[in-house]
């Protein structure tokens, strides 16, 4: 049982949790695990069990303040600064939090990592694919050419870009390929 689960199941012990809050906590494990990173367990429950007794035994605690405990007290965070770097994937792959692009969002992002636009979660570029531009050609530069489109896009239909000020520019290109604003060909090199 990893640290994030054996935490989760201590704060449901000793709080009252709605099943929606616990569901969030077990999406969020490897945050969880990463926040704790360098603690063993028996320090981080001590941690726990401080909180409940000394600060609020009716609302549950954040991360932030079980790290808060820990830090102030004599317990020590070992270094597995090593460990870590070899758990961790060599890229993350791109999210949205816009739920109205968020099928196109992902369907973009495996396009762009099918076509060596984005590296895969190793972070290297295997695809077998490679983008046109309007005449039907190899794009050379793929992801400048994708900005200038969107750029494009946002000056000529700058309403449907007003309701999200702070999108990537890879969210605008998603909601640029979902309103037909865009179109991406592809050709596969086989």
């Amino acid at each position: 049982m990893t640290i994030a689960e054996e935490y989760i199941g201590k704060v449901a012990e000793l709080y009252n949790v709605p099943g929606s809050a616990l569901d969030k906590m077990y999406n969020n494990t490897a945050e969880i695990d990463r926040a704790f990173t360098g603690y063993c367990w028996e320090d981080i429950s001590w941690a726990l069990a401080r909180y409940y007794d000394r600060k609020n035994d009716k609302t549950r605690p954040r991360i932030a303040q079980i790290l808060a405990i820990l830090e102030a007290s004599d317990r020590k965070r070992e270094n597995l600064a090593v460990q870590y770097e070899n758990d961790t994937p060599a890229y993350t792959r791109p999210k949205t939090s816009i739920n109205i692009i968020l099928s196109t969002f992902e369907h973009l992002i495996d396009i762009l990592v099918e076509c060596n636009v984005l590296p895969d979660s190793q972070g290297n570029f295997v695809g077998k694919c490679a983008l046109l531009d309007e005449n039907n050609n190899v794009m050379l530069n793929p992801q400048q050419t994708l900005r200038w489109w969107v750029e494009k896009a946002v000056s000529t239909h700058p309403n449907a870009f007003a309701r999200f000020p702070s999108m990537t520019w890879l969210e605008q290109l998603a909601l640029c390929l979902q309103n037909n604003f865009i179109t991406l060909r592809k050709r596969t090199f086989a």
